[in-house]
This record gives C-alpha cells, sequence and structure tokens, in this order.
C-alpha cells in the first residue's frame, strides 16, 4: 500500500492532475484540457495521465481524435485520497487571496463553489474590481486555476454594480452569499 501511495504522489505534477480530476469527479477530460488548467506542458501532462491510468487512479476510453480520462471512483485508495486532498489540499485562502493582490484594482474577492467544497453555488469566485474588464484579472485566474488545479467559474463586477446588485437582493449574488463562502480579501468596496 505504501509504495502505492508513493507512485501516486510521484511528482507534483501528477498530484495536481490527481487533483484536477478529484475536485470535478463527474469531469471526463483529454491531456489538452488538464494542461490548460494546469498552466503545464501537455507532453508533461501525457506522461502523468498515462502513469496514473497504469496505477488505476483514472479510467481512460478512446474516441477520436484521443483518448478522454476519468477518477476511477472504484479504486480502493480513491476515498482516502480524497479525503486527503478535500481535506490539506483546497485550504488555502491565504496563497489564493496573495494571486488576487496583486491587482490594485481588485477591491474585494470572495471564494464560493469548488473552493469552499458547496456545490450548490454556480460561481467559484466574485472578484469585484475598480476596472473589471482588465487583461490582469484574465492572468490572475489562470494562475488561480493552475494553483488549485481545478477550472474557475468566475464573475467580476464594477464596483458600483456591485453594490446596485447587493440593492436588488440579485439571486447571483444570493447564491454566493447564503451558502457556503470566504472572503478572501475586501479593500473596503
Amino acid at each position: 500500500m505504501f509504495k502505492d501511495i508513493s507512485k501516486i504522489m510521484g511528482s507534483t505534477l501528477r498530484v495536481r492532475v490527481l487533483v484536477f480530476f478529484i475536485g470535478q469527479s463527474e469531469v471526463w477530460g483529454n491531456a489538452r484540457d488538464v494542461a490548460c488548467v494546469l498552466g503545464a506542458p501537455r507532453a508533461s501532462v501525457q506522461k502523468e495521465l498515462t502513469a496514473l491510468v497504469h496505477l488505476r487512479m483514472l479510467r481512460v476510453r478512446k474516441v477520436r481524435g484521443g483518448c478522454l480520462y476519468h477518477i476511477d471512483e472504484k479504486d480502493g485508495l480513491f476515498t482516502p485520497i480524497q479525503t486527503f486532498v478535500r481535506d490539506t489540499l483546497l485550504l488555502m485562502d491565504v496563497d489564493l487571496a496573495s494571486i488576487f493582490r496583486t491587482d490594485r484594482n481588485t477591491t474585494l474577492v470572495v471564494a464560493s463553489g469548488v473552493i469552499t467544497q458547496e456545490p450548490r453555488s454556480s460561481v467559484d469566485i466574485l472578484i469585484v474590481s475598480k476596472k473589471p474588464n482588465d487583461k490582469k484579472t484574465e492572468r490572475i485566474i489562470k494562475k488561480a486555476e493552475a494553483f488549485i488545479a481545478l477550472p474557475i467559474r468566475y464573475v467580476v463586477l464594477e464596483e458600483g454594480e456591485y453594490h446596485d446588485r447587493t440593492q436588488a437582493y440579485d439571486r447571483m449574488l444570493r447564491d454566493i452569499f447564503e451558502y457556503n463562502h470566504r472572503v478572501l480579501f475586501d479593500r473596503g468596496t
């Protein structure tokens, strides 16, 4: 058993690939999709996917144009590794907040959805910014996706729009704030 765990956790990228599939256990993904979210070279991701298939942590399905991969929930180590990932690797508010603090225009960041393990929320990150259409926000989101090894559903609102939606008791904001959420940082919106 220890040998299997050491092989499964054999490299940083392998753990990140595993987190990608454990965090969204209903998804079938290919090497290109995983590499895009993780910000890693496709060849390296393909190597780790193949290793995880050989270790029986992932299932593979051949389709026209390539292969699709899916977490094998029937594997005996799936539940302990899932518990480990959810309890230790996804609790990183300070690190995630530091990624968003680099943008001086961002005034509020709220985590919900997969980050807080709240399946009912339709948004993973709410960002309130002085400049909502800034390209820097997109780069920060890509960096955050690579950091947590999961795709992020996010919303960027301008400060005025955020206040208007708060006053109107908007459904999207209600979905975020009524369910499990965490304020990563607030610069006084």
